[in-house]
């Protein structure tokens, strides 16, 4: 057995070709900020080893990372780092959201946010400016909260 330092270092994960990470997350902004561990202030769970993974996909077999910027590099055909969610809470609430709650913790920053996957599609946003990620992220909300959304993100450019 290796120690939890070994098996989630992304230099390690970035050995074996073609990794698909797949995390989950309780809410994702328009800018492409995580928030897994909690909801707002309150601590919902840990977030484990989520962005070791999806960095070391990022890397994948052949890519590389600037850890100096903090932004996976490199070309396709290599892993894959995914975020699945649902659309919603069981709450009926939008989990794509124009900013993270008060006090929500990122766990993935926006430069390590490639692939949002829902119901809905694929919001692929890695290389995306902020205009980009937005609308990527909106046509994979659920789609009574899609125009609420862009209003909303619209209002804070303004």
């Amino acid at each position: 057995m290796k120690d939890v330092q070994w098996t989630n270092a992304p230099e390690n994960i970035a050995l074996n070709p073609k990794v698909v990470a797949i995390n989950s997350c309780i809410e994702v902004s328009l800018a492409g900020h995580v928030a897994s561990g909690s909801i707002g202030p309150r601590i919902y769970s840990g977030f484990g080893g989520q962005l070791d993974f999806l960095r070391g996909a990022a890397m994948g077999f052949g890519g590389q990372l600037d850890f100096l910027r903090g932004a996976a590099m490199g070309t396709d055909g290599r892993g894959k780092p995914i975020l699945a969610i649902t659309s919603t809470t069981t709450k009926g609430q939008s989990k794509i959201v124009p900013e993270l709650a008060a006090y929500a913790g990122i766990v993935t920053p926006s430069d390590h946010t490639h692939y949002v996957v829902t119901e809905y599609g694929i919001a692929q946003l890695f290389g995306r400016n902020q205009r980009q990620r937005a609308y990527e992220l909106i046509q994979v909300a659920h789609p009574k909260f899609r125009l609420v959304i862009f209003f909303l993100k619209l209002t804070q450019i303004s």
